[in-house]
């Protein structure tokens, strides 16, 4: 009945539809019928891919299904489609409105390079180079502990990626502000951490640094780094 009366009237009753098989959807997964939920969050997604004015329930919807995708069937190119997607939508409402979504892109966009991670080693470095820009325009060093302690997750993934291709000067400059932002995390004792532990997370960024430093020629700085990171290790971080 509510699929007819949105092909009648889609401006007046799309919405009540799109609700209606989200609804659907979350009982599914709820019962672990987890590609029946997906295939309603997929029609949800239809309805209102088309509506200009649903941007955040469209991003919303396409969050629930990559997220059901992803963690029941794993890597899939319905689930890296669905996350392209979602991270389309959002850029929009960033550019939009950054101050309301500026943060949940960045998070996004973290998200993407886990599924990129180790499909497209030059598209994951083009996420994490759109990511790490997101959170300097947010504030960069200056931003609260939690979007710094991401910040400085993705500069450290950051660095990695164009160590393996070889761009030294790209990844001293990823590494060596990683470090600086995990120092002072580490410092003040807040934030979140990847490793469970700041000065885990610290040692690992130094360990980095000290490669990238030594690519260059810095060999003394490239060996204060590696006995600083141990330090790190050897005093039970």
């Amino acid at each position: 009945m509510l699929r007819r009366r949105a092909e009648l009237d889609p401006q007046k009753h799309r919405r009540e539809l799109a609700d209606a098989l989200v609804r659907l959807a979350e009982i599914l997964r709820k019962s672990r019928r987890y590609r029946r939920a997906a295939a309603f969050w997929s029609q949800a997604a239809a309805v209102l891919r088309d509506d200009p004015d649903a941007l955040p329930a469209f991003a919303a919807v396409l969050k629930e299904w990559g997220e059901t995708l992803w963690d029941n069937f794993g890597y899939t190119d319905e689930a890296m489609s669905v996350q392209e997607e979602h991270v389309s939508v959002l850029r929009r409402l960033a550019e939009a409105d950054p101050n309301t979504w500026r943060m949940t892109l960045a998070g996004e966009l973290l998200n993407l390079t886990e599924y990129l991670e180790d499909s497209d080693r030059h598209r994951t470095l083009s996420v994490l180079r759109e990511v790490t820009e997101v959170y300097r325009q947010a504030g960069g060093a200056d931003l609260p502990a939690s979007p710094r302690s991401f910040y400085a997750w993705a500069l450290h993934d950051l660095a990695a990626e164009p160590r393996v291709i070889g761009d030294h000067d790209g990844a001293l400059t990823a590494s060596d502000t990683a470090v600086r932002l995990r120092r002072g995390l580490a410092d003040e004792g807040v934030g979140v951490s990847p490793a469970g532990n700041l000065r885990t997370d610290l040692s690992r960024s130094l360990q980095g640094l000290a490669a990238d430093l030594r690519a260059v020629g810095r060999s003394r700085e490239a060996d204060q780094a590696d006995d600083e990171a141990a330090a790190l290790l050897r005093s039970g971080s």
